[in-house]
């Protein structure tokens, strides 16, 4: 887990940037800003399940069980 704020943002700004090229490789890769609507990102529902599922496994390592 990322030591602090700034690490967590920049971990979520990579798990996002991942995520949206691979929804969207021919598009660029919107900028994150703490004022960011991320329904205005272009990503859809299943790059947000992804987004968060990401990000849970960062916030909780220990948990391994993946369905």
């Amino acid at each position: 887990m990322p030591d602090s704020k700034q690490e967590m943002e920049q971990t979520i700004r990579q798990l996002f940037a991942g995520i949206f090229e691979s929804q969207m490789p021919a598009e660029p890769v919107p900028e994150l800003r703490d004022e960011t609507v991320l329904l205005d990102t272009g990503l859809d529902s299943l790059g947000f399940a992804n987004l968060e599922r990401a990000s849970q496994k960062i916030r909780n390592p220990q948990r391994t069980n993946d369905r």
